[in-house]
């Protein structure tokens, strides 16, 4: 029987749905995110500072409220909460309401657009929580969709409804409105056992990097003639042509792994491949955000780049991708964007931010901030920067890194803006931005990015320089770096722009 009385207690007492070992959460171990366990899934996220999480279950992704909730439950050692549900299904929907000090738990809240319990938008130590705003998993396998979809769009809705403080939306005060319906969801997933091949581990110094955006390889139509267009060429006899359902795609991609060895390179680099806001993008046209680094999903391929989007589609794509480039003694790297997140920044106001994810679990422990509780960009210019004063930004950068080379088979990652991860922020005062924009080379996220790379024989490549600072040859011994400098002389003397000093010191 199904309770529907009592926020947290919507769900059966017994059988598929029910909690198992309830008594035991607040001990667990379970891992970030939601695993599944026998025929029960495990569920975990980190929050230092929230004093209640609830776990929403949805029968699907747009339009419709919670089916199932569940209270879950804190460990203390870890400030990671947990819980096990039985007999959950792969493709199950979920995701997560935060309460914290700035919004309490009050039994009068409910679903649906309620004020009750709320305090104020953000609180002297710079919590944000507000429960009518849900939270998708950063830990997410999948995630269903953009926050900004069309079906969305179609409903009537755009990502001002994201929004707290006390602005209009429709009627409805922006920190009211309830956005469990439109919200992205988690996914959980079976174990995938699609095989990736083979590694190379081909020596850098010998690897020849061609870098590509996985939608615009193979997008143009010409990429469904490639065989006809390099048949006068010997050595490309085992070109493919990429049929028109692929284009743009995951399996797309894969299908250019013979041409690309062709043409001689050893290594392809794909330009962000975790998820990010673009399904309102036409298929037609660039759209915005088409280069993905406003990252959302560390964890999720990006569903739009998938020929196959159902659940666990995308994953299974991606890794048969990697297959066909191992295939063909290439390796597979990523550009990672670990500097900040999509969630943007405060719109204007300080009251004013719009998390659907990490913020909205713990603002103070994902992101940097003023002494005033601004969220800081000055590095990135990208509304927020990820704080690596903090453990779970180390942890949440090794645990992807991790997933994306043990179980997505990938074989290095270039880091965008890379400076930001050598950053130690709290190590001074919040207004002192000379010590803010300092470089640590000595940095404990630096070296244990290295030391998984040695430990996998993977390449760890850092774009060395970000809005704070030009830090080539300042990384730790055991990366690589992108020379900026070089390459912008190197480019502008073979256009003939008459550089030639420049050219010279930098060769």
């Amino acid at each position: 029987m199904t309770s529907i009385t009592q926020v947290g207690s919507r769900h059966p007492a017994s059988g598929a749905w029910s909690p198992v070992d309830q008594d035991a959460w607040g001990r667990a171990d379970y891992p970030l995110g939601a695993h599944v366990l026998g025929s029960d899934v495990t569920f975990a996220v980190y929050s230092k500072h929230a004093t209640r999480i609830l776990l929403e279950i949805y029968d699907q992704p747009i339009g419709a409220a919670a089916r199932y909730d569940y209270w879950l439950e804190r460990k203390e050692k870890d400030d990671v909460w947990r819980a096990r549900v039985a007999s959950v299904p792969p493709g199950t929907l979920y995701a997560f309401r935060c309460f914290g000090p700035n919004w309490p738990f009050d039994p009068a809240w409910s679903r649906g657009n309620s004020n009750a319990g709320f305090h104020r938008d953000v609180d002297a130590d710079g919590n944000r929580f507000n429960p009518n705003k849900v939270l998708f998993d950063p830990y997410a396998r999948e995630i269903s969709h953009d926050k900004e979809a069309p079906a969305i769009a179609a409903a009537g809705h755009d990502g001002a409804m994201y929004a707290t403080g006390g602005g209009d939306y429709h009627g409805v005060v922006r920190r009211e409105l309830d956005t469990g319906p439109w919200v992205p969801k988690g996914i959980v997933l079976a174990p995938d056992r699609t095989s990736t091949g083979t590694r190379p581990r081909i020596p850098p110094e010998s690897s020849i990097i061609y870098e590509a955006h996985v939608r615009g390889l193979t997008r143009h139509p010409s990429a469904s003639t490639l065989r006809a267009c390099v048949a006068d060429f010997p050595g490309f006899e085992q070109v493919q042509d990429v049929p028109d359902d692929e284009r743009g795609t995951y399996a797309g991609a894969a299908r250019m792994a013979k041409y690309l060895k062709a043409l001689g390179f050893t290594t392809v680099e794909l330009l962000p491949v975790h998820e990010s806001c673009n399904d309102s993008n036409r298929n037609d046209a660039p759209g915005g955000n088409y280069w993905g680094y406003m990252t959302f999903g560390y964890f999720a391929p990006d569903r739009r780049y998938a020929k196959d989007p159902s659940p666990g589609g995308p994953t299974r794509e991606f890794k048969q991708m990697v297959k066909a480039f191992h295939d063909e003694g290439m390796e597979v790297y990523l550009d990672v964007v670990f500097n900040h997140t999509g969630e943007g920044g405060n719109w204007g106001n300080n009251d004013v931010t719009a998390f659907v994810c990490f913020g909205g679990f713990d603002a103070v422990e994902y992101y940097q901030l003023t002494s005033s509780n601004y969220l800081v960009d000055g590095a990135t210019g990208c509304g927020n920067q990820l704080n690596f004063s903090n453990e779970v930004a180390h942890t949440l950068v090794m645990d992807s890194l991790t997933y994306w080379l043990d179980e997505m088979g990938v074989d290095g990652f270039r880091f965008d803006l890379a400076p930001v991860l050598g950053r130690t922020p709290d190590a001074a005062h919040r207004e002192h931005w000379g010590e803010q924009r300092r470089f640590f080379q000595t940095h404990p996220l630096l070296d244990r990015i290295r030391d998984l790379g040695e430990s996998r024989h993977a390449e760890m490549i850092a774009e060395a320089w970000d809005m704070w600072g030009y830090e080539v040859g300042n990384f730790p011994s055991g990366w690589g770096e992108w020379n900026g400098r070089y390459r912008d002389a190197i480019r502008r003397f073979l256009k003939g722009d008459g550089n030639t000093r420049a050219f010279l010191e930098q060769v």
